[in-house]
Order: C-alpha cells, then structure tokens, then sequence
C-alpha cells in the first residue's frame, strides 16, 4: 500500500512538472542563437535578443512587457479586406436638395445680374498701363511692342463700319489717291465723331496733301479727345516749326516725348531746335 502511494506520488509530480499539452501546442517565434563570442545580452530582456540588435543604437533595449501594440490602423498591408473600402455619404432628404438647388438657381441669377465692365472703362484702364510702360523705358526696341499694343487699341472703332471706312481710306492712302482717302475720311469723322484715331488719321493725309491748315484743326481735335497721342504731337510740332513757331514746335515735340521717349530721331529734332530756340533767347 505505501508502495502505491509513492508511485503515484511520484506520477503527480512528473505530470506537475511536464507541460501541457496546450503549451506544447502553442507555436513561439525561433529565437536565433548569438554567436559563441557575442556579449551576452542585458539582463532586463529575458530569453536573449536576435542578432544585431545593437544595431538600433540603444544600449539597453526596452523590456519586452513594455513594448507598444502594434496598431496597423488603416495600412492596406494588414488591415482586412473590405475595411479600407470609402465610406458613402449619408444620402441627402429632399428638403436638402431643394434648398441646395435652389441655392444654386439664386447665385446663377445674381451672377446674370451683376453689372458687365464697360468696354471703354477696360480700353482706358489697359492704356494707362501701356502708357506707363511706355513712359518708363527710352530702348526703341522695348519701346516696340507697347506702341504696336497702344495702337492696336486706338484703331479699334465701335462699329464694323467704321473699321471698314478706314481699311479703305489707309488703301487709299497707300495708293496714294489722296482725295480718295480723304473723302472717305470725311465720312468717317461724321459718323465716328468721338473717335481720335478718324481725326489722326484724316490730320496726316492732309498733311500729305499740302493742306497744313486743315491738318492743324484735326490735330487739335486730336489731342482733345487723346492727349497722349504722341504721333498727333509730333505731327503739330512739324506743321509749328514749318510756319516758323519754333518755341511752340519745340514745345510739342517735348510733349511727344514725355510720352513716348523711346523716339531718337525725334531727340534728335528737339536738340537741334532746342539749340535754335535757346540760343534766339540769349
């Protein structure tokens, strides 16, 4: 009987000690085994580290209990299939989408109503700043593409008609069938009465046709209706120092210049007269 006891004393405590069969079941991450000459690894990491951790520029790593949980969030690597699928809006109750149409159709309607820019507020404004340019630079070759950009603006009339009265009296002019080109230049000022660039254009083909009388009163009409038409200027400042108005020809050629200062040859002109003048004056 005390025999039996002992064995079965001894059954206990060899299955006390063995593990279970659900700890023997449960898998566990390998650990590699260091090198025989790697230092042995702290003691505040139980069961040893993997290779090369040192690599990781600590000296004592953190304990295994304390190491953070691994969250992989919304990562498509690990998150389940179908989790990271977009989620769809609420969708909206007819109340909201009558308001938000109606919201639209009111904005759309301000929109039509809003005042549209005058043209000849944005035909002024867009001179100005080529005037500007203009004014600030004396390089011909800079001075080039904002006279053509002015001009350009200038001999744009309000009408087809206008547009078409002129093509064919600058034909004319070209041709050199003057009274041609004025006749047609007479009808423009009449119908175009506003327009500076009809008054121009008729002051410098009478000039070319010997009529300087005429051509001074268009020039005037000129400049009163654009000021800074430098051509206009210039054109004065010759029939001036033709009639022999030098102090005035001089005078309107400085204005030209103001304007337009990139114009050698006109510099030129206004030396030579400047002498003129100044040296009478003394």
């Amino acid at each position: 009987m005390a025999s039996r006891l002992f064995f079965f004393a001894l059954a206990l405590s060899l299955a006390a000690a063995a593990p279970s069969r659900a700890q023997e079941d449960e898998p566990v991450f390998p650990r590699p085994r260091p090198p025989a000459d790697a230092e042995a690894p702290p003691s505040s990491w139980p069961g040893g580290l993997p290779d090369g951790w040192r690599a990781l520029g600590d000296d004592e790593p953190p304990l295994r209990q304390n190491a953070p949980s691994l969250d992989f969030g919304r990562d498509s690597r690990f998150a389940p299939p179908g989790s990271l699928a977009p989620r769809k809006p609420a969708p909206k109750d007819e109340a909201t989408l009558k308001a938000e149409r109606e919201k639209a159709q009111a904005e759309a309607l301000r929109k039509a109503l809003e005042p549209k820019p005058d043209p000849a507020v944005l035909r002024a404004q867009a001179l100005d700043v080529l005037f500007a340019r203009l004014a600030a630079t004396n390089d011909p070759a800079q001075a080039e593409p904002i006279v053509a950009a002015i001009q350009r603006i200038w001999t744009q009339p309000n009408s087809d008609t206008a547009s078409l009265i002129l093509q064919r009296a600058q034909a004319a002019v070209d041709a050199r069938s003057y009274d041609a080109a004025l006749a047609l230049l007479d009808r423009l000022t009449a119908i175009a009465p506003d327009w500076a660039e009809a008054w121009s254009e008729r002051a410098a083909v009478r000039m070319l046709a010997g009529d300087a009388e005429g051509a001074m009163g268009d020039i005037d009409r000129t400049i009163r209706l654009e000021p800074r038409q430098f051509d206009a200027l210039a054109n004065l400042g010759g029939l001036l120092e033709r009639e022999g108005l030098e102090s005035r020809a001089l005078e309107a050629y400085e204005k030209s210049l103001r304007i337009y200062p990139a114009q050698p040859a006109l510099k030129e002109a206004v030396e030579k007269l400047e002498v003129k003048v100044r040296g009478r004056d003394i």
